[in-house]
């Protein structure tokens, strides 16, 4: 029964065909020329899917070496950073050299001034005196620090020894006043003891007395008292205003100014 239907089926469809040959034959057209569509859409496809693959890894080739020298650009940025900062550190130091050397010959020229100043003094009175006076004031209104250096003017140069005392006149509200200046730089004595050949720094360089004054002082004079009593006995008692201490040679003054 089944394959009498069967055979049945097929005698239509064969018949169907015989009648519509033409709609069979444009139906085998149609779907060849579509199976061609899509095979070469298919080969396009991966045509452009190669092209594309072959262009990515161009362009990241392409980023590879632009990275690569970007890399290299920041090293050589980075190398003449470090380089410009040396150059700057090195001119930095040499103008730090040249400055201290500037100091340092400044200062051995004062020296030398001083040094010639008691060996060829420009006065032919000897004997002991006051070489130079330091006076400078502080931040402090009432502090300053002193120094001084005392020195003989002497053909033979004996050493001598003795003792120095020095004193500021002033008032305190009104009153007059004289306080010893070791007292006020925290020394217990009035005078201090004295031993040199040519000259004798109070206090050793490059130390400095610092000096307090009492609130309510106004200065007015250092006046300083030496007394030598051996090896050429003399005595020195010179008074020097205030004012021109701090005033000459920013409180530097030389045995001509005293």
């Amino acid at each position: 029964m089944s394959s009498t239907r069967n055979r049945h089926m097929l005698a239509i469809w064969a018949n169907y065909l015989k009648q519509n040959w033409v709609l069979a034959f444009g139906f085998i057209i149609v779907f060849t020329g579509l199976l061609t569509f899509f095979y070469n859409l298919g080969e396009s496809q991966a045509t452009c899917n190669a092209t594309l693959a072959q262009g990515d890894r161009a362009l990241l080739k392409t980023i590879n070496a632009m990275e690569i020298e970007k890399n290299q650009h920041v090293k050589e940025i980075s190398v003449l950073k470090y380089a410009r900062k040396i150059d700057k550190l090195a001119i930095e130091s040499t103008r730090a050299t040249i400055q201290q050397l500037e100091t340092e010959k400044s200062q051995l020229a004062q020296e030398l001034a001083f040094y010639r100043s008691i060996m060829v003094p420009g006065t032919k009175e000897t004997g002991v005196r006051v070489q130079t006076i330091k006076l400078r004031p502080l931040a402090q209104g009432h502090t300053f620090h002193f120094q001084m250096i005392i020195a003989q003017v002497s053909r033979t140069n004996a050493f001598l020894k003795g003792n120095v005392s020095i004193t500021i006149e002033g008032f305190n509200r009104g009153e007059k006043k004289e306080l010893s200046l070791f007292q006020l730089a925290g020394i217990d004595q009035d005078s201090l003891p004295l031993g040199f050949r040519y000259f004798q720094a109070l206090p050793e360089k490059p130390d400095a007395y610092l000096v307090t004054l009492p609130e309510g002082f106004t200065p007015k004079a250092v006046r300083v008292a030496i007394d030598i009593r051996s090896g050429s006995k003399q005595q020195l008692d010179k008074t020097y205003e205030w004012a021109n201490l701090l005033e000459k040679s920013n409180g530097n003054l030389s045995s001509q100014d005293l």
